[in-house]
Formats: C-alpha cells, structure tokens, sequence
C-alpha cells in the first residue's frame, strides 16, 4: 500500500504525458485544434447537462463507446439506424445515450460543418463521462477517426457477454489487441451502471441446473437481490452494478468481487481466475503486489481501446448526423402522369447510381423496395409508409407520391416532365430544372377543393382564436392533472409591452413545465404590494388554493409586500423571492465592496466599450478574431462574469490588433479623445497585473456563476438549492485560500451569507431534508468543498427548524403536523421499507420524486409532501422566457394587437408548445426537444 502511495504521483504523470503526446495508430491528440477549437467544450456541456438530468448517463456512454469499437472497430456504427443495424442487435438493445450523442452533433455541426466525426464525438463523450463521474483529472483522448459505412447486427455476435467464462473473454479482447490486464481495467467500468434482472437472476435460482445460488455468491447480498429480483419476477428491474457507489468512479468495484459481491457472472469470475484476480488485488492496493492505480490504468486502457480497428484519412466518412443516414445522389424524372397515376414509384433520369441505390436500399429492407430496368424505383404496396420512402418524397417533391389525393387528378393531361436532384440524408435539395411556372400564392388558393371559402380576417382573430384557446386548453388536461400530485407555484413578472403598457404575466409551473395563464394590463394602476397581492390572489383561486405551494417574483421591494399579503391569506402558501436574482445581486455587492474587482471590471469594461463604439478598430479586432466582444445588457445575468471571461478568451487577439500598423495609424490619425483613450486601453491590455486580477476575479466568481446557471435552468430544484450554496461558499473559499486576496474572504462569506438570508424559505430547508439522496453513507463520508464534514439534513440545527416551520404551515392542523413529524423521523432513521437494500441504494441513483413515488408507502402523508415539494421552482425564470415570446407575437409588426388578443395568441403559442412536451415525438425522433436552445 505504501508502494502505491508513493509511486502513484509518478505513474500519473508519466502515463498522462504519454497519453498526451504519443497517438496510437493514425490518431492524434488535437486534431480538432484549428478545425473545431471548441469540440471538447460544446460535447463536455452536452454531457454534463445530460448527466445533471439523468444520473446514469455516464455508464451508457461508457458502454456505448465499448460496444461500437469491438464491433468493426471506433467507427460510430453503433449509432447507425435500420432494421438490421447494430443497435438492433439484443446486445446493444438496452444501451442508453444516443440523444446525447445527437445532440452533440447537432451542435458541433452548427460551429463545425462537416469536421468532427460521430465516433470522437462517443470517445470524448465517454471520457468526460468518466470525469463527471468523480475520475481523474482530464486525460487527452487521441482523435482523427472517422465513421464507418456498415453496421449489421449480425457482427455482434463477438461482443464479450454477461455470462462468458474467462478465457473467452480473454479471447474476445486479445482478438482486439487488448492484454488481460486491459479486460480487467475496462471491466472496472461497471463501478458505474446498473443490469437487469434478466442477466443475472439465473444465479441467484438455479444456477447451472443445481436449483441453487452461485456458490460464489455473498450470502447476504444473495438475500439483497432476490429482493430485488424475485423469481419469476420482472426481468427488466434495474440493479446497481456497484453497492455503495453506484454513481460514483472509485474502485469499490474490484472490493465488491473480493467480496463475492460481483452482480454479474462475468464479473466475478474474474475474480475466481488466478490471472485476472492478480490485476484487480493490484487495484485494490494487496499487500506483497505492486499496487496499480485503477483511475490511471483506466484513462490508458480507454486511449487503448478507442483505437481499435479505427478508420482514417479516405476511409469511412464524417457523418452530417449521428443517424446514419445513406446518402447517395441520384437524379429523378416524374412526369405528371406517373405522378398522379402509379402509385409509389419514383421515376430515376438515369441508372448511373442505380447499382449504388440498390444496395442502400437493400440493406434497409430487401422487401420494401425494387428498381427496374427502366430506373422506376417501386415501393410494395405495405411500404409506403416505409420511413425511407416518406424521406425521398418530402426531400424530393415536397409532398406524399402515390398518395389517393393525386390519383384523383386527370391522368390524361399532357405529360410535363422535372428533373430533380437530390441527396439522400442531406437536409438540402437542389431543384436543378423546373418546366413548369411557378405558382403564386392566388393560384394556391384557386387550387383549394371546390367550395371552399377562406376565413375572414374578422372570424380569424374573433372566433377561431377563441377556438384554438379552448382546443389548446383541453391538450392540457394531462399537465393540469399533475397539479394534484404535485401541486403547483404561481410564478410572476412584469415587463413593459410594445406599445409601453406596463404588463404582469401568471403561469403555473411545476416539474412538468410552466404554463401561460394570462398577463394582464396595469396601466393606469399603482403597482402597490396590495395591487400585485390581489393580482396573484386571483390567480390563486382560480388554480384552487389546495394546490398552490408557493408564488415566485422578482426581489423587488413590492413583490415581497405582495409575497407577505399572500402569506396572511394562505398560511400554507409560501413566497419565493428570485434565487437568480438574489446570487445575481451578490457580484453587484462583491463590486461595492471591492475596489480590485469593481476597478478591473471597468477597465475591462472600458476595452469592451472602446472597440465596440469605434467602427475601424473593431474592424481590425474582428480580423484577428472568430469570438465577438459582448456589450452585456444592464438586465443581464453574471455580467461581471461573462464580460471579463470573453475578454480573457480574445485577449491573444486583442494583443495581436494593438500591435499591427493598421491599428497604430488609425489611433495617430484619430481626434485627441480617441487617442487619449486608445492609449490607455493599448497600456491596460498590455498591462500583466491587469490579467493576474482578472485570471483570479473569474477563479473566484466562477462558483457564482455556475451556481446562477443551475437556478436559472429547467426543472425543479428545490431539493438541491441549500446544498448546492453550501458547496458554492466552500468552492469559492477554496479558491480564495491560494489566491492574493485570500485575506478578503471574510468579507466574501459575509455578503454570501447575507444575501443567503435574504433569499432562503422554509421550503428550501424542507426540500433538502426531503431529498433521499443526502442521507447516503457514502456521501456524508466525502467532504464538501471548503474541507467541511458533511452532515445529514436531520443532524443540521439549521435544517430542521425549517422543517418544523414548513410543517406548522403545511398542516391544517396540530394532529397532522405531528403526523408529518413522526413520518419524517421514519423516513431519516430509514425504518420499514425504507430500511430495504434497494431504497437505499435507489436513493442515490433515483430522482427523488420518483423515489418517494416508489417508497413513499411507507409514509404516505410526508410522501405527498415531498413529492409536491420537490417538484417546486425555484425562480421566475419562466415567467421571463415568456416575454419572449410575448415579443415575438406583439411585435412592432404586429403593434395594433390589442392586449387581450395577443393574451390569446401567447396562451395559444406557449401551450401548445408545452403539450408538444408530452408526446413521443417530443421525446425521441428528428423533433426532440424542438423548442429547446441547444447552446
């Protein structure tokens, strides 16, 4: 052990330099540098924002990464789709993370065009999967692959599986060109993720026909899970791969074989084999072995493997999707009568790419499709619904072919021939010869079926909106009937409209989204905190008061008179001010109070303000630039932040620009103003101490910063506010201890805590003490940041007098409130089920709504609490998004709207949006997430 210790340091570095400087075989480390600076970053932010979502994110991707390379080596094709395709084989079946991976693509697509493979997209994916999961520090992942052409189920038949014995899985990674030590370094991956029932069950019954257990098995964790999977149980049961720390990347998964603890045959087998079980006591540090540390041999053998079988240079392509789409160009010919009369053919001007189509398409669905010799491409009458054959008519024609509307034309008309090119897989189409005129929007309309009358513009606005605002409404039916379970926020802001009429919008938000109520017209009234109470009241009662919790404003000294007025008329209701706006509110506090940070701001300001307002010498900065500098809004969130973090980002390019001639000649020729100022901005960029302040202003404010990025993003995080400000105050206390203003964190800690005060209710305490997760052994036992000991919710003195608050107001009365109280005691001691193995670990891995969905039987009462509590906002943020969209239907196009109306249309736009929520396609397919900012 001693060993390790002293040699890890050493080993760490070494492996990392090699890693970082070496590329195994046409890879390389910063391939992307000049081509796609930013790749890492955009798929870093893609996956940690799909992890803050979805705990088990990093195990998918992991394995994910795993399966494509040991099937035809790194080449994305497990992303590709089909019928037959290698996600379709039953090993991949259960893989997990291909949105994310599209997601990243999408993005990179938008800054890169064409540049970064989908198979480094997985590789730096399953790296920072790894990171996010507590790893080592980054390792530089070798890149330059690209996607590969073929994907068959059928090559899956090789991937090492759940039950093989060691030597073949031996086998299996030597074929690859991975040693033994790697199969027991990548097999430590299961530290991470869980399985189902269904793979490992047989062990705990009948295992190899003995109607026995797997002697090998721990007698208490065999009782563990046949809890969990009960014979003859539901097979897809999920269980942690690793007890103790499912969603953490440590080593616990070597201890848990030593410990006959392994879920999986194939895992504890490793530790029964001589060979194997040397490397994982190695990890785990045994006396008399040279101890191996597991984080470093793990970030080489994933550089290892990623470079399996990869494909370079000429070989393969870069996909424009993760898809895979086939992408063949083709020429079409249609004429109108094998338009309108042949149902579901397409017509190709010539069989020069016949061969090449025919075997795209028969790689999809031999069955579907067929190609004659006079080029008509046919599709079986089954087949037109055929998903490829839907693509090829909306990308070529713009419409369904074959359809029974055009079979009702007159085929007898004079043929009138197109010719169209077009990229199968491409989101362009180019129309390279049109015969026929263009249509005009009348001639659209002369062709509406007979008798048709088009709406006036009067009924439009009157009663079809109205209409459309009663259909929109029962389309809510399924996000209203979460207010019950749930419960609900009244979430509030004002703005001022197009034509200056001072507006205060309603909606009604919890975990399932936000919904537009109204906004309502406030000229002429005085916005008192009474006036603004009586507007929220209203809305209140018309939601039902049984299903409000709490109303979130602005920080503004009339919002919190009419928080307080709520308060005296709903006791159980509690008022919220903005955490946004309160940990915004502490940089202009930080500024007051420190002259080194107000003064560096300004100067940076200052660089910002004199290219911006000064045409040539943006002119010249933009030549040395790709980045903008950002004139940040007064209204803007973290300014400080933003602002001195993009100047640190372009100063390369500032220091380049103040050096050229062009720029000096400009400032010599300028009025004496501008070259007073010039100066002083060339003296400020060149200026070392000035860059020092700033590198150690953005160390310190960074915790803020993020922490104001979580509040300010989607879902509900009432659960996670008050230990998330615990860790930004030991994050910012931390960086402030190494730093040369270490002496002012006094002062730092007092303005957090301060503004702390300001902002925390009853509800943040609850939510905290409600969250299963803080009670887990584990966590308690690592430090938060700022070196402090970790202490449960119930051990907080702190804590629990804002639970007791929140209880008094909750209950209707004292019975119910004692009710709550032993309920809660039940749930922190971890009696009746919740003593149970899997609601402790679920504990860790579960969003805790769902937790108490699960477990809340127990404490029925407290369950409908914490599930209503936990679904609860914890900004206005929602109710400033939709003066977006407010904007862009009221728009200086649109200024004689009345207020009423555009009230209608808004309702209409925003719900409808929020029911697309609610469907598949929203959550799978081309339109996921439509409505969503990918950056």
């Amino acid at each position: 052990m001693m060993f390790s210790r002293i040699k890890t340091p050493l080993l760490f570095l070494v492996l990392l330099a090699t890693l970082t400087t070496v590329a195994l075989g046409q890879t390389r480390v910063g391939f992307y540098s000049t081509s796609c600076p930013r790749v890492e970053t955009i798929i870093r932010s893609v996956v940690q924002a799909a992890q803050r979502s979805t705990p088990g994110v990093p195990a998918g991707l992991i394995r994910m990464h795993f399966h494509d390379c040991f099937v035809n080596g790194c080449d994305a094709s497990i992303l590709i789709t089909g019928p037959s395709s290698e996600r379709t084989a039953p090993p991949n079946s259960l893989l997990r993370g291909y949105e994310i991976i599209d997601t990243a693509k999408t993005q990179l697509e938008a800054a890169c065009p064409g540049v970064v493979s989908c198979a480094d997209i997985l590789a730096i994916a399953a790296r920072d999967s790894v990171l996010l999961a507590g790893g080592i520090a980054r390792w530089n992942v070798p890149t330059g692959r690209r996607d590969g052409l073929v994907s068959r189920a059928s090559d899956t038949t090789n991937l090492p599986a759940f039950n093989d014995p060691v030597n073949v899985q031996i086998r299996k990674f030597a074929e690859k060109g991975l040693n033994t030590q790697d199969l027991v370094t990548l097999s430590g991956s299961h530290t991470l993720g869980t399985a189902a029932c269904a793979l490992f069950s047989y062990r705990l019954y009948n295992y190899n026909n003995t109607n026995g257990p797997d002697p090998s098995i721990d007698t208490t964790f065999l009782s563990t899970l046949r809890n969990l999977c009960p014979n003859g149980g539901d097979g897809s049961t999920r269980v942690n791969l690793d007890t103790g720390s499912a969603n953490r990347f440590d080593n616990s998964y070597f201890a848990n074989l030593r410990s006959g603890r392994g879920v999986l045959e194939s895992d504890q087998l490793l530790w029964g084999n001589p060979t194997t079980r040397t490397f994982a006591q190695r990890f785990l540090g045994v006396r008399g072995l040279i101890g191996l540390t597991f984080n470093v041999e793990f970030a080489r053998a994933m550089v290892k493997m990623g470079n399996v079988e990869v494909k370079t240079g000429t070989q393969g392509e870069i996909r424009r999707d993760s898809l895979g789409r086939p992408r063949i160009s083709f020429q079409v010919a249609r004429t109108k009568s094998r338009y309108d009369c042949v149902p579901g053919t397409l017509g190709f001007a010539n069989c020069g790419t016949k061969q090449a189509f025919r075997q795209t398409i028969g790689s999809l669905e031999p069955s579907a499709f067929s190609l004659n010799d006079d080029c008509d491409l046919t599709a079986t009458r089954q087949e037109t619904r055929h998903p490829l054959w839907l693509y090829l008519q909306n990308m070529v024609f713009g419409k369904s072919i074959g359809s029974s509307s055009a079979s009702a034309t007159n085929c007898d008309e004079e043929e009138v021939e197109y010719q169209e090119e077009a990229t199968v897989g491409n989101e362009e189409v180019s129309r390279v010869q049109h015969t026929e005129d263009h249509t005009t929007p009348n001639d659209k309309q002369s062709k509406a079926p007979e008798g048709y009358k088009a709406p006036s513009s009067e009924k439009a606005r009157t009663t079809l909106l109205d209409e459309c605002v009663r259909d929109v409404d029962k389309n809510l039916s399924a996000f209203k009937d979460t207010w019950y379970s749930q419960g609900l926020s009244i979430v509030s802001d004002g703005w001022t409209n197009i034509k200056h009429k001072p507006l205060i919008n309603v909606l009604a938000v919890n975990s399932r989204g936000a919904m537009f109520m109204y906004a309502e017209d406030f000229s002429g009234v005085e916005k008192t905190g009474l006036a603004i109470a009586d507007f929220l009241n209203k809305a209140i009662e018309s939601i039902g008061p049984s299903n409000v919790l709490s109303v979130v404003t602005d920080n503004a000294a009339n919002c919190k008179a009419a928080g307080k007025e709520v308060e005296k008329v709903y006791k159980h209701i509690f008022w919220s001010p903005c955490c946004v706006h309160t940990l915004n509110l502490i940089f202009k506090d930080f500024a007051d109070a420190f002259i080194w940070l107000e003064d560096t701001y300004k100067n940076g300001k200052m660089i910002v303000k004199y290219f911006l307002n000064h045409g040539q010498a943006l002119a010249i900065f933009r030549e040395n630039s790709k980045l903008e500098l950002l004139k940040i809004a007064k209204t803007r969130f973290a300014s400080h932040y933003i602002l001195l973090k993009r100047v640190t980002t372009v100063r390369e390019a500032l220091s380049t620009t103040i050096s050229l001639n062009s720029w000096r000649d400009r400032v010599k020729h300028g009025d004496e103003h501008t070259r007073q100022v010039g100066q002083i901005v060339v003296e400020t960029i060149r200026n070392d101490y000035f860059w020092n302040d700033v590198d150690q202003i953005l160390k310190i404010t960074k915790p803020l910063y993020l922490m104001i990025k979580f509040c300010d993003g989607e879902g509900p995080k009432m659960g996670d506010i008050y230990e998330k400000m615990d860790n930004m105050l030991g994050e910012i206390k931390d960086v402030m201890s190494s730093c040369v203003f270490s002496s002012y964190y006094p002062e730092v800690e007092d303005i957090v805590l301060r503004r702390w005060e300001k902002m925390t209710i009853p509800l943040h305490c609850l939510g905290f003490a409600l969250s299963p997760r803080f009670y887990d052994i584990s966590y308690l036992e690592t430090l938060a940041p700022g070196g402090v000991r970790r202490k449960a919710p119930n051990h907080d003195k702190e804590v629990v007098q804002g639970v007791m608050e929140a209880f008094s107001r909750i209950a209707e009365n004292r019975d119910e409130e004692r009710m709550l109280r032993e309920q809660f005691a039940s749930f922190h001691m971890k009696k009746g089920l919740y003593s149970l193995p899997g609601a402790q670990l679920d504990a860790v891995t579960m969003d805790a709504i769902d937790w108490w969905s699960t477990y809340g039987t127990e404490t029925p009462e407290l369950a409908e609490v914490a599930r209503k509590v936990l679904s609860q906002p914890i900004t206005s943020s929602s109710a400033e998004r939709n003066w977006s969209t407010y904007s862009y239907i009221h728009s200086v196009k649109r200024n004689r709207l009345t207020c009423s109306r555009a009230d209608k249309l808004v309702y209409v736009h925003s719900n409808a949006r929020l029911c697309s929520r609610f469907s598949e396609a929203y959550k799978e397919g081309p339109h996921k997430k439509w409505d969503m900012n990918p950056e």
